[in-house]
C-alpha cells in the first residue's frame, strides 16, 4: 500500500508531497473472520428454514387434495333391489350424487327428492345415502 506524506506547514514556498511505501495491513487492520461467519452461518440456517416450511406447506397442500384411504371408494350408486345406496365420500353433495343420477332430468328436482328422502341437506364422509327407487334411471 502507498500513503502520501504531507510535508509540514513552514511559511516558505509549498512543496509538492512525496510518496512514502508503508507495509500493507498497517494502515487499516483486517476485521476477524469470525463475524462473516456467523452471518454466512445465520443465512444459510435462514434459507433452510425457508425451505423446510415451504416443503411442509406444499406436501399438506397437495396432500389435502388427495382422497382419504379410510373411506371406501363409491363409484356411484349401488343398486340392490328397489332402492340403491351411496358412501359419502370427501367433498360429496346431494347436488354431486344428483347429477349421477339423475339421468336427463331436473337436477334440482332430483336433489329436492333426496334431501327429503335423507332428512336433512348436511352429509357426513362415510355416511350411506339411500336413494329412492323412484330416482333411479
Amino acid at each position: 500500500m502507498v500513503a502520501v506524506a504531507h510535508p509540514s506547514p513552514s511559511n516558505g514556498p509549498r512543496q509538492r508531497p512525496h510518496l512514502v511505501a508503508v507495509p500493507s495491513g498497517s494502515l487499516a487492520p483486517r476485521r476477524p473472520a469470525s463475524p462473516y461467519r456467523r452471518r454466512r452461518l445465520i443465512a444459510l440456517l435462514l434459507v433452510a428454514a425457508v425451505t423446510v416450511a415451504g416443503y411442509a406447506g406444499l406436501k399438506g397442500a397437495v396432500g389435502s387434495l388427495a382422497p382419504d384411504p379410510t373411506v371406501p371408494a363409491s363409484p356411484g350408486p349401488r343398486t340392490g333391489g328397489a332402492a340403491a345406496t351411496h358412501v359419502v365420500r370427501p367433498g360429496d353433495t346431494l347436488w354431486a350424487i344428483a347429477e349421477d343420477i339423475a339421468a336427463g332430468r331436473d337436477v334440482r328436482v332430483v336433489v329436492d327428492a333426496l334431501a327429503e328422502a335423507h332428512g336433512s341437506a348436511e352429509l357426513q364422509v362415510g355416511e350411506v345415502v339411500q336413494i329412492p327407487a323412484e330416482l333411479l334411471p
